[in-house]
């Protein structure tokens, strides 16, 4: 390995997610660029997976993470880690508490707020006194979402004026794998319905801040009823972070985020209604220990997901509608192709990367992928299947 390459590290490479990621790396030759170790728990699963490893220039080393001296041997001296090992508020308090104390960046595909609130609330300080640059949500939550404010963002400041609301709408196509299955039964038991509706709930040190919109009837711009997308109370925290981070410049007062989903265009308004209701009923289920046990045999397993067919046929579209305090309107579009839970997810983290690797110098503690990266995400995202559009 030549010295000059920066290290990386990537954890939990047995995974779903973390091993689609894995093969990424090696069939783009990313080992040329990077000097790659890849752990998981298990040597004998990982070799099963990577039949040919032993002929690439890439180390393995097999990695418990509840081990604090272990995870602080493998983390130290390395320039980013890359996390696939869910769930996170399991097996990487010791990861990101590591890369905080060593200076390592840091970036992983979780939704689990609790857990990002958690590692905020006790490692903050640490990283930007080392200079770590630690950023959760860097897959399909909630890189799309966070991009879509940004783009509104920059649009409409450039007019002069405010962002008062964004909405964005979504159409996708893929499955669903175990890993995500159990972060989210995970988020579900965690968290108090104060908690989800809390907009502020990532920004510890601001007033709790609550949607100052009643709910009301989502439509698109042609008048179209949408429902509220699953993904709303993970991704709208993170946009919400982002505005607190960044000091609230350019947004107007109590600005909205909104996110929403397709339902059949026929009979829209009852199709919708049924789709809230549906979620509602999920959420329920997920959310009460005694029920969840009902419901867990009929979900994937950790380490299963959809068919490769499913995975390569997969998309997203997000619609993307912005507002001014002037009422100005703008719409654009954000796309990705391959399902977005898994392999969309696999090349927005390798977006993310690449944003992380071209900078010169990158600011410290727990950072949103916008705050992180900004317009290197709109600048890199082309070659990672990632299309804006008018």
């Amino acid at each position: 390995m030549k010295a000059d390459k920066k290290k990386l590290l990537v954890i939990g490479a047995t995974g779903f997610v973390g091993r689609r990621f894995c093969q990424q790396l090696i069939d783009q030759k990313y080992q040329d660029r990077f000097d790659i170790t890849f752990t998981a728990r298990n040597e004998q699963k990982f070799h099963s997976l990577f039949p040919d490893f032993q002929n690439q220039s890439i180390r393995f080393e097999t990695l418990d993470n509840y081990d604090k001296k272990e995870v602080e041997k493998v983390i130290a001296g390395k320039f980013v880690v890359c996390n696939f090992a869910g769930p996170f508020a399991k097996f990487a308090p010791n990861v990101v508490e590591a890369c905080a104390n060593h200076g390592v960046h840091y970036l992983d595909i979780t939704g689990e707020i609790n857990f990002a609130k958690e590692m905020i609330l006790k490692h903050q300080e640490k990283a930007i006194e080392t200079g770590a640059c630690i950023v959760p949500f860097a897959g399909f939550d909630s890189v799309p979402s966070d991009l879509a404010v940004y783009i509104s963002l920059k649009k409409i400041n450039e007019k002069n004026e405010l962002l008062q609301s964004v909405h964005t709408i979504y159409k996708a196509k893929g499955g669903i794998n175990g890993g995500t299955i159990a972060s989210a039964l995970n988020i579900s038991s965690s968290l108090t319905k104060e908690d989800l509706f809390n907009l502020h709930y990532l920004c510890p040190k601001e007033r709790p801040f609550f949607p100052p919109l009643l709910e009301s009837p989502r439509k698109n711009s042609s008048g179209q009823h949408v429902a509220p997308f699953f993904m709303e109370p993970i991704n709208n925290k993170v946009v919400y972070r982002t505005k607190s981070l960044s000091n609230h410049t350019g947004y107007a007062k109590n600005f909205i985020y909104l996110e929403s989903m397709y339902v059949s265009k026929k009979f829209s308004f009852i199709t919708s209604n049924m789709a809230k209701a549906s979620l509602l009923a999920t959420n329920y289920l997920m959310s009460t220990p005694k029920l969840t046990p009902l419901i867990k045999p009929l979900l994937p397993a950790p380490g299963q997901g959809p068919s490769e067919d499913q995975i390569k046929n997969g998309f997203f579209q997000t619609e993307v509608n912005a507002t001014s305090d002037k009422g100005t309107k703008i719409s654009f579009y954000i796309e990705g192709v391959g399902d977005p839970g898994n392999q969309m997810t696999v090349n927005l983290v390798l977006l993310c990367l690449e944003s992380l690797s071209k900078k010169s110098s990158h600011t410290a503690g727990f950072q949103t992928p916008v705050t992180a990266f900004g317009d290197d995400l709109i600048e890199f995202a082309n070659l990672f299947n990632l299309k804006i559009k008018d």
